[in-house]
């Protein structure tokens, strides 16, 4: 499999001991890539479409799925504080607190995917968002109120 000529080698190349210098390896890749946008190679012909398993679906909705993960994770990081300053435990109030915490993450997130943020900074920004909760949603509100006009 491949693109191996009669020989072995790989296509374009000859085999050979020793250093093949870089202008070579990249005019085999680019023309190797002209055949595959062309269809002209063996690989191409009449290829099933691979399945959708559990692991494509992952990789496709991690970014989502990260983004809950961390808000959850906020939100029991912002309980336990409010935990730790007297209040008592109630799983109630920890689930509450967890729906509105995944609501602020993922608002953040598409506002970042809006934004064009990716990567780290989103994670951070995520994180950061749902641990406050309800006063970041307080913060949307009032950034919406700029973007609208409706500034008191």
């Amino acid at each position: 499999m491949g693109f191996r000529n009669a020989t072995g080698g790989l296509a374009g190349l000859p085999r050979r001991r020793g250093k093949t210098d870089g202008f070579q390896v990249w005019r085999l890749v680019s023309r190797n890539l002209n055949l595959i946008e062309s269809g002209k190679t063996q690989m191409s012909a009449n290829m099933p479409e691979r399945p959708s398993t559990l692991w494509t679906w992952i990789v496709e909705y991690s970014p989502w799925l990260s983004t809950l993960g961390l808000s959850i994770f906020a939100a029991f990081a912002q309980y336990a504080g409010k935990v730790q300053k007297g209040r008592k435990w109630v799983w109630g109030e920890l689930a509450l607190d967890s729906v509105i915490c995944a609501f602020v993450g993922l608002l953040t997130h598409l506002l970042c995917v809006w934004q064009g943020i990716d990567g780290p900074a989103r994670s951070v920004l995520v994180a950061i968002s749902a641990h406050m909760g309800t006063r970041a949603m307080m913060q949307y509100e009032n950034i919406r109120d700029r973007i609208l006009g409706q500034v008191e």
